[in-house]
This record gives C-alpha cells, sequence and structure tokens, in this order.
C-alpha cells in the first residue's frame, strides 16, 4: 500500500482537529453557558439590588417617619382619598417634619408637609360637661392631655395613595425592627376615604393604629364647619372678573349651604343646618341632591387621550392647559352670530356655545389617524372653511389648546350643576352659600376661575378654601377630639 500523500495527511489531520473540537465543544459548552448565565444572574441581582438599596433606605426613613407621627402625643385625623392621603395632626408642641420625605417607586415623594397651611389654634372656652359626656366613641382613645394647654399647632401632612400602599407594600419583603411601643394596646384615629377600610389592616400591622372609619360626606361637612369655627386669616376666598383670588369673609350663618366637592367625581351636598342623634351627638343635618361622573378623573382621563400622552399626570395637564387658548377649539357664540348678532341675543360674544365645537368644521384630512404619527398630523397646515370665512389657513389645534378647553368644559359643567341645585337653597339674586372642595380646585387655578366665571354669569358667587383638599382630614380629627366636633367648634380658634 502506498504511502498516503501530503493532501491527505492534511484532510485528516483537518478532520482529526475538528472531532476534537466537536467532542470539547459538546463537554465544555453547557458548564460555560451555565457559568455565564449564572455570572450575568449574579450581575444583574447586584445591580438591582444596589439601584433599589438607596430606595429601600428611604421607604424606610419614610416609614419610621410616619410611625413616629402615628405615636405623637396629639390627635390625628386621616383622609385616604382614592388619590392622596391627608393627616391633620394636632399638638401642643410641631414636631419638626421634612417638606417632603421618603421615595416611590416612580421617584415621588411618599409624603410632604404643607407649611402654608400650618395653623395656630387657642382655646377660647372650657369644655362642658355636656360636650364631654356626648363624645364620640372614637374620641375615647384620643389624647385628652395633648389639648390641655391653651395653644396648640396644626400641620397638614399628604401623599399619593399609592405610594402609601407600594411603601406598605415593600415592607412586608423587607421588615424593619418594631419599636416596643407597637406591642401596646392599639391607638384609634378616626379616617374616612376608602382607604380607611382597604388599608385598616396594614395599618394596625406596621403602625399600630386602628383606623375608625368616618362617613366620608359627612367628614368633609364637618371639615368645612371646623374651618369656619377657626376661621383662619385669609382661608376663604372668590376669584375676581380678572381671575385674581379675593379673600372674603366668612358669612356669620352658614345654613343652608351647597358644598360641591369635586374629585374623580362630582358630588353636591345640601346641609340645612344641625341635628342631635339618638346618641347625643351634633351631627350635621345633609343631603346628596345629585353629582355627576365628570370630574377629575374625566379630566385626567380625556387629557390623556387627547394628547396622546399615557404618562402625562394631573399637574403636568393643568401645566398644558395654562398655556392653551379654549377658543381656538371652542365654538363661541360670536362664531355663530356675530359681535351685533351676540349683542342683540343678549348674550356675550365669548360666551362657548360647544365645547370643541370648531373640531367639527375640521376637514377629515386634517383628523390624526390611529395609525399615523400625530405629532406630524399635527404639523401639517390644512385649509378649512369655517362660518365666517373662506379659505383660512390654520393648524391642527395644540394639546394646551385642546386640555384647556377640556378644563372648561368639566369645569362649566359643575358650574351649571351647582346653579340648577341652589334654588333648592331658597334665595334668588345672590347671597347663596356655594362652596367648592375637592383635590380638582386646590391647585387649579384655572379651574377656579372657570367656575367662578360661570357661576357670577348666572348670579351667584363660587367660594373657595385654602384647605380644600385636607376638609375630610380636618372633619376625622374633630371626630376624634375630646368631646366631639361640636366641642372642637365651640372651644377653638385660630390665633392670627
Amino acid at each position: 500500500m502506498p504511502p498516503p500523500s501530503d493532501r491527505t495527511r492534511l484532510l485528516l489531520a483537518g478532520v482529526g482537529v475538528i472531532a476534537a473540537y466537536e467532542s470539547l465543544r459538546r463537554l465544555l459548552l453547557p458548564s460555560l453557558a451555565t457559568c455565564c448565565r449564572g455570572c450575568a444572574s449574579l450581575l444583574g441581582r447586584l445591580r438591582l439590588a444596589d439601584l433599589s438599596r438607596p430606595r429601600r433606605r428611604s421607604r424606610a426613613r419614610a416609614l419610621k417617619l410616619l410611625r413616629h407621627v402615628t405615636a405623637i402625643h396629639g390627635t390625628l385625623g386621616m383622609d385616604f382619598g382614592g388619590t392622596l392621603a391627608k393627616c391633620v395632626l394636632a399638638e401642643q408642641l410641631a414636631t419638626p417634619i421634612p417638606a417632603e420625605f421618603g421615595e416611590s417607586n416612580n421617584g415621588s415623594p411618599v409624603g410632604a408637609t404643607h407649611a402654608s397651611l400650618a395653623l395656630t389654634i387657642r382655646r377660647v372656652r372650657l369644655p362642658s360637661s355636656s360636650d364631654l359626656s356626648s363624645a364620640s366613641s372614637a374620641s375615647a382613645s384620643s389624647d385628652d392631655e395633648a389639648h390641655e394647654g391653651g395653644t396648640l399647632s396644626m400641620q397638614f401632612i399628604s401623599g399619593p395613595t399609592a405610594a402609601l400602599e407600594e411603601v406598605l407594600e415593600s415592607q412586608g419583603q423587607h421588615r424593619l425592627r418594631r419599636s416596643p411601643g407597637l406591642k401596646q394596646q392599639p391607638r384609634q384615629v378616626c379616617a374616612t376615604g376608602g382607604g380607611a377600610h382597604k388599608l385598616r389592616a396594614r395599618v394596625l400591622e406596621e403602625f399600630n393604629v386602628e383606623l375608625v372609619p368616618v362617613h366620608e360626606m359627612e367628614s368633609v361637612i364637618e371639615g368645612l364647619l371646623a374651618l369656619h369655627a377657626l376661621q383662619p386669616h385669609e382661608s376663604l376666598f372668590t376669584v375676581s372678573e380678572t381671575g385674581t383670588p379675593t379673600p372674603v369673609a366668612w358669612p356669620e350663618e352658614m345654613f343652608p349651604l351647597l358644598l360641591i366637592n369635586i374629585g374623580s367625581g362630582v358630588s353636591v351636598l345640601q346641609v340645612d343646618g344641625l341635628l342631635t342623634t339618638e346618641s347625643g351627638d351634633v351631627a350635621p343635618k345633609f343631603r346628596r341632591v345629585g353629582g355627576t361622573p365628570c370630574g377629575g378623573a374625566t379630566f385626567l382621563g380625556l387629557a390623556k387621550l387627547l394628547t396622546r400622552r399615557p404618562e402625562i399626570g394631573f399637574h403636568a395637564a393643568l401645566e398644558l392647559a395654562s398655556r392653551g387658548e379654549a377658543w381656538k377649539v371652542d365654538k363661541l357664540v360670536r362664531d355663530i352670530y356675530g359681535e351685533e348678532g351676540s349683542s342683540h341675543l343678549g348674550l356675550s360674544p365669548n360666551h362657548t356655545a360647544a365645547h370643541f365645537g370648531k373640531l367639527v368644521s375640521f376637514p377629515r384630512t386634517a383628523h390624526p389617524m390611529p395609525n399615523s404619527s400625530f405629532k406630524a398630523a399635527a404639523r401639517e397646515p390644512w385649509r378649512h372653511e369655517t362660518d365666517l370665512g373662506k379659505g383660512l389657513q390654520a393648524d391642527w389645534p395644540s394639546d394646551e389648546d385642546m386640555v384647556a378647553s377640556l378644563l372648561d368644559m368639566v369645569s362649566q359643567a359643575s358650574a351649571v350643576l351647582a346653579k340648577a341645585y341652589a334654588g333648592g337653597l331658597g334665595k334668588e339674586g345672590g347671597g347663596r352659600r356655594i362652596f367648592f372642595s375637592g383635590g380638582f380646585v386646590s391647585a387649579n387655578p384655572r379651574a377656579r376661575a372657570a367656575l367662578a366665571r360661570n357661576l357670577r354669569a348666572l348670579g351667584d358667587e363660587a367660594l373657595f378654601l385654602r384647605h380644600s383638599d385636607f376638609l375630610g382630614a380636618l372633619g376625622a380629627l374633630t371626630r376624634s377630639w375630646p368631646g366631639g366636633p361640636r366641642a372642637f367648634r365651640r372651644e377653638w380658634r385660630c390665633s392670627d
């Protein structure tokens, strides 16, 4: 047999190398892959731990602060709303609380104090035996000794309810060492809102605080009556024709009154006076006369839809509206009748005839289609014919203009609703007590201006409160007060 040629030897050597490589690959690759996956998993865990450790420390500090607040020698009232959780704290010496504390998953603070709302109150009358005997059951665990002095400080604290729930949930996974005081008898605190039921077990577990649920609407009314008794400086105001907040004096007689609470939805409450219950307590005599689901949640939900910005929040939507011009979207009376025709009709030419009414005359090609780029469509000029002119060039309305029109629409709906139910107060030609409260109006100057403008056009005055967001928590606090809400209203006044 002849010896193999050089080419054959090279071919056999190559086959051997390939076979050896395949053997090694089959032997080592699974182990190598497992090792790489393990390293990647370890690095991922280290990275996540590195990122989450500061946030966990921040949440831990927030929980410690909240535990400290709930253990303070004073009286608490809480309101766990669908959006915000609020707390009012009354004590002899104001406990230093940071302006903001804690951090949630989206980076927002867990809570914040509102220094501009803080009050100093003084006792103007000693409690009577009838007041003490009519105290609510929840006030039995309130801190009577904290009210022995003549002066108290009131602080107002709030934070997103979702952030509080998130922190409580994370606490279940990363539990802190409990303080010895948490083994004592639970402290009872009156609370209102859905969270007074939903979060009751978690709050008891983490803070040793037993939430005593209070009727939400009754608590809001009690908060309004408490403010009327305290009468803080410039706490009640209306909005002038120029849009400027104007302080007004509290009415001497409060009843009957209408309270329009604008939160996610709208509730209209008519309060006719006070009544004595079977237990001897004095409670507001009220009824919910109406409402509408067109409120703050409607505004934010439609703002997300119209702007195609699902990430936009309430305050960002308000900022958009503040830069917009609703008349560019709304059809006004002058758009239909002209200036002279409006005067002949007896209506202001600037009155809104139809919200979003000008969009009706937009050409179909100008509408942003679901599968098209909204920004590209918004910047494409188009030609349209209006009721008063032909061939005008214009752009698709901006996000700012759309959200401004939306805000006015939601506000005007509540104003018209308020006017419709104001007839039940029995007065004509103004002078009726119509209060607006709730998160939608508390930090919303454009909504307040729209409500005041629309109510003024209908012959009445809209009244707003600086502590609008905290009426429920303040009402809950008075339910925890020694002697109950009646004793609080009789004995305490603002010192400023």
